[in-house]
């Protein structure tokens, strides 16, 4: 080998040396920047407070570690599986990975359908699986679902009753039915997912007065990805999205009991400044429903389906506080924060803390 040869290579090693090195330096920079005021406060309470036997979940994994060694306390957090060891670890993230998708979960083979119900921002969420974690695509807010009167409107998100109305699964398909109640009328918004890793995710409104004028529904695309291409036809919308894992495509058929009046795609909501689409209905009487079929491009027809309850999660493990860090994910604290089965404990301008109210807790006959 020549000397210009082995000069050229010793170049490039050094040169993939510093990058490598730049890159760990940042990281580093990145995790011990984590801490601050807000967090120490927020320690400093855990350990006044909290009984050390007890078990947290926290919501941004590069604090769990520090959490653990400030207060003594066990945290589990969510975070991609690559980043575990041992196999205790492993089941304890893929437990801390559901919740931290939401109350109520769906599971086939490639998909997730996560809900946050009674409060959130995902009601629901469509998530594709990734080797070791999960990639969000689409989601539904109930604030978002509104109800256009003559002189007045409202949303789901407005709804003073919230509960589960019905749940039904088998080995082909599972089934949610969520009741919202008004004096005006009630919803039941229902998410299913089958083992050919169909999804539907239905809205039915019965009025007991007034008329409505106009039900417009929003499907909002998440922001971690790009939509490359749009196309409509009839009722059927095609979403070619650009993911942080390549591109997906992502099918929606809208299905309704009155004529659909307008169904539209915007690259940025006037309101919520999010791509998404909206679907307006006029209802021609007090009962009108609505349809969203969704299919993901090139996910595997035969799976399994299965259902998760993340309160049942949490006192599996015997979780009995959540530390949620507002910077990581101000949707978590939305999650919790009007929960009525979570109160909260401490709040700062980054970090709340909510404690779990397991014992009154029943899944069959509550949220």
């Amino acid at each position: 080998m020549s000397k210009k040869v082995c000069v050229t290579l010793l170049l490039i090693l050094l040169i993939i040396q510093i990058i490598y090195s730049y890159e760990r330096l940042e990281l580093s920079i990145s995790y011990y920047q984590a801490l601050d005021n807000n967090v120490i406060e927020a320690f400093n309470w855990i350990s006044a407070n909290v009984p050390e036997n007890t078990t947290i979940f926290i919501n941004n994994d590069i604090l769990q570690t520090w959490l653990e060694a400030y207060t003594h306390r066990l945290a589990i957090a969510n975070k991609p599986l690559f980043y575990v060891v041992t196999k205790n670890d492993a089941t304890l993230t893929s437990y801390a990975n559901i919740i931290s998708l939401g109350n109520y979960v769906l599971e086939s083979k490639n998909l997730f359908i996560a809900d946050d119900f009674p409060y959130g921002y995902s009601t629901p969420g469509i998530y594709i699986k990734t080797a070791d974690y999960y990639l969000p695509l689409i989601y539904l807010y109930d604030e978002a679902q509104t109800f256009n009167f003559s002189s007045s409107f409202s949303n789901m998100l407005s709804a003073p009753i919230k509960k589960i109305f019905d749940i039904t699964q088998n080995m082909n398909v599972i089934s949610i039915t969520y009741k919202y109640a008004w004096d005006f009328g009630e919803v039941f918004r229902t998410i299913s997912l089958t083992s050919e890793q169909n999804i539907s995710i239905s809205y039915l409104l019965k009025l007991y007065k007034y008329s409505i004028n106009e039900l417009d529904i929003r499907v909002f695309i998440s922001q971690e990805n790009i939509v490359e291409n749009v196309s409509h036809i009839g009722n059927l919308m095609k979403l070619s999205l650009l993911t942080p894992n390549g591109k997906i495509d992502v099918f929606m058929n809208f299905l309704a009991t009155s004529p659909i009046k307008d169904l539209r795609f915007n690259t940025n909501d006037p309101k919520y400044k999010l791509s998404s689409i909206t679907v307006v209905l006029t209802p021609e009487n007090p009962k009108v429903g609505v349809t969203i079929e969704v299919n993901v491009w090139k996910v595997e027809a035969n799976s399994y389906v299965k259902l998760y309850n993340s309160y049942e999660l949490m006192k599996l493990l015997n979780i009995e506080y959540i530390f949620i860090d507002k910077d990581k994910s101000y949707s978590d604290y939305i999650r919790f924060n009007f929960n009525p089965y979570f109160s909260k404990t401490f709040e700062n301008d980054r970090i709340a803390i909510f404690r779990y109210l397991q014992n009154v807790i029943n899944v069959n006959k509550s949220l």
